[in-house]
């Protein structure tokens, strides 16, 4: 083959970066090597002590031939053995003694993962970011900041606001059972014309009706529901999200009214 130089089972020491190698075949396209375990260059492209070959260009050129009899006793096994190793460990196997195995263990290991956080853990740290950005009622600084932390002002919270479930508490009405609604303006046509979403075959509309259809137009948020969920139509999902919606754009427009 013209200009192919390496020949098959030498042992060459590449100019391409000085990596000693073992050619295991030759073709008019390619040159398979593998490297040798013993290096006395480190190279960025080859493995040595890898099992699988490598292949390079056919025109690569060698520094120089090495005897079989100048290698060392570890690259002349490795010669004779790297197949065994291939077909039993497979091509990506690397040939190392226990000392470099143990070093590659150590690189490997590297630093120690990071713990994973539970949901908790993470809404707990939310939390303290969230409370070190109070500013303080004295200085107008956050918690966070060097006068708090080095003493030049005492932090003061400002006082607590109530919170969503006392707000609701205060704002809803003591009654001995759940709220009644009424339908006042029992013309749908001119509801319809005040919103579109009151048309017929929408989930408002269906709110509508499963109230004007319970004795007297007038039932607790359950007995809408349950007039949805039997009035034939498809499904309705969160049908009590849904009611909520419709009844207080009722409510709001003056054709329900709260009766208790």
């Amino acid at each position: 083959m013209k200009g192919v130089v390496l020949e098959r089972e030498s042992t060459v020491v590449l100019s391409l970066d000085g990596s000693l190698v073992y050619v295991e075949d030759v073709q008019p396209t390619y040159i398979v090597v593998v490297s040798l375990p013993e290096q006395a260059n480190t190279s960025s492209v080859f493995t040595p002590g890898r099992v699988g070959g490598k292949k390079i260009s056919p025109y690569s050129r060698p520094d120089r031939v090495v005897p079989r009899d100048e290698l060392s006793e570890r690259n002349r096994d490795f010669i004779a053995n790297y197949q065994a190793w291939r077909q039993q460990h497979g091509p990506n196997y690397v040939q190392r003694t226990p000392e470099e195995q143990a070093k590659m263990t150590v690189i490997k290991a590297g630093p120690a993962p990071r713990t994973k956080k539970t949901p908790e853990e993470r809404k707990q740290r939310r939390l303290e970011r969230k409370a070190g950005k109070i500013p303080c009622v004295k200085c107008g600084k956050p918690k966070v900041h060097g006068d708090h932390q080095f003493g030049q002002c005492a932090y003061e919270a400002p006082a607590a606001k109530p919170g969503r479930a006392a707000r609701a508490a205060a704002t809803t009405p003591t009654s001995s059972g759940p709220s009644q609604f009424h339908i006042i303006n029992t013309d749908l046509t001119a509801v319809q014309a005040q919103s579109d979403k009151f048309k017929e075959g929408n989930r408002f509309y269906r709110v509508f009706r499963a109230l004007a259809a319970l004795p007297n137009a007038t039932g607790t948020l359950e007995d809408i529901i349950r007039g949805i969920a039997g009035d034939g139509a498809r499904a309705m999902t969160d049908p009590e999200k849904v009611s909520k919606r419709a009844l207080k754009q009722l409510v709001d427009a003056g054709n329900v009214e709260r009766v208790s």
